[in-house]
C-alpha cells in the first residue's frame, strides 16, 4: 500500500497497482486532518494533468481527501489532442481493462483515516468520463446511480 503523508495538505503522486497494470495518480488530503471523506476523480482525456492535480487540491482544501485515478496507467498524459485521443481509444478499446482503472477505489478503501463513507466519483467532461459511469457501475457489479 503507498504511503502517504495525511497531515501535510499537500499532494503528491501516489503510485498503486491494480493486476498487471502499475498506475499513478494523484492524491491530496486536508491540512492537519485525522480522518475525511474520500473522493475520487476521473481524469479528462488529457490524463493526469495540472488542471485535474489542482481539482484534487482544492477538493483538499475542502476538507476531503481526493485520489485522481490514473485511467490511462503509467501516469500517462496526452500533450496534444491526437496524443490524448489516442490514449483514450486504447482505453475504450479494451472494457477488459475497466475493472483495474478502478484500481483507486480498493486503494482508498484500504486507508484507515477514510471515513466509512460512499466513494464519490467526480467527473468533469462527458466525452471521456461520461463513458466511465456505465462501466463502473458494470465493474462494480452495482445497479446504483454513481
Amino acid at each position: 500500500m503507498p504511503t502517504v503523508n495525511l497531515a501535510s495538505g499537500s499532494g503528491s503522486q501516489v503510485s498503486y497497482s491494480s493486476g498487471d497494470t502499475e498506475l499513478r495518480g494523484y492524491f491530496a488530503a486536508p491540512a492537519g486532518a485525522n480522518s475525511a471523506p474520500a473522493v475520487i476523480v476521473v481524469h479528462e482525456w488529457w490524463g493526469i494533468n495540472d488542471y485535474i492535480r489542482r481539482r484534487v487540491d482544492m477538493l483538499a482544501e475542502l476538507g476531503f481527501c481526493a485520489l485522481a485515478a490514473d485511467m490511462y496507467g503509467g501516469g500517462r498524459e496526452g500533450q496534444t489532442p491526437d496524443d490524448a485521443g489516442a490514449l483514450m481509444q486504447a482505453v475504450l478499446d479494451d472494457p477488459a481493462a475497466v475493472p483495474q482503472r478502478f484500481g483507486a477505489i480498493a486503494l482508498v478503501a484500504q486507508w484507515s483515516w477514510v471515513w466509512p463513507a460512499p466513494v464519490l466519483i467526480w467527473q468533469r467532461w462527458r466525452v471521456f468520463t461520461g463513458y466511465w459511469k456505465p462501466q463502473l457501475r458494470r465493474s462494480l457489479g452495482r445497479s446504483k446511480r454513481v
